[in-house]
């Protein structure tokens, strides 16, 4: 499977407006390849953006993971 770059940004930026969710950070692994990229801004109304490096905080979230 070859990660579509353009299909995962247009659905990302579609769902983040739609949401009206200010910034993400987006990891996708398939196949071996890596895909990192940051969305929008930390905060509304804020110029500082999201990276991939941005780090979130998520509260609890250990029964999505069990």
């Amino acid at each position: 499977m070859t990660l579509n770059l353009s299909e995962i940004n247009v659905c990302l930026s579609k769902t983040l407006a739609e949401w009206g969710i200010p910034g993400a950070a987006v990891a996708v692994v398939a196949d071996g390849e890596t895909y990192t990229q940051g969305y929008g801004v930390l905060a509304a109304g804020q110029p500082a953006t999201v990276d991939a490096d941005t780090i979130f905080a998520i509260g609890s979230t250990t029964k999505a993971f069990t």
